[in-house]
């Protein structure tokens, strides 16, 4: 896993899973990631908890975790 410290700019709403789970491709300055799958973190990125500049935790290319830069707030799979 990585962990990039970016600012997200937009987010775009793509499916969801059977359980009605959202995925987003997500918009950032260091470039475009999707959100995993059934994962809280879609979740947390379009309640827009996690806004502008945030780290993200990316597995194969894919947003598993987000946090606060401070670390104090977070959703997801940080390491």
């Amino acid at each position: 896993m990585d962990q990039k410290k970016v600012t997200i700019e937009k987010i775009e709403y793509m499916s969801s899973d059977r359980a009605g789970n959202p995925r987003f491709r997500v918009y950032t300055d260091g470039g475009v990631f999707t959100t995993i799958s059934g994962g809280a973190v879609a979740l947390g990125i379009q309640n827009q908890e996690f806004q502008g500049e945030v780290i993200l935790t990316l597995e194969k290319g894919e947003i598993v975790g987000v946090s606060s830069v401070d670390g104090k707030h977070f959703t997801g799979r940080q390491q």
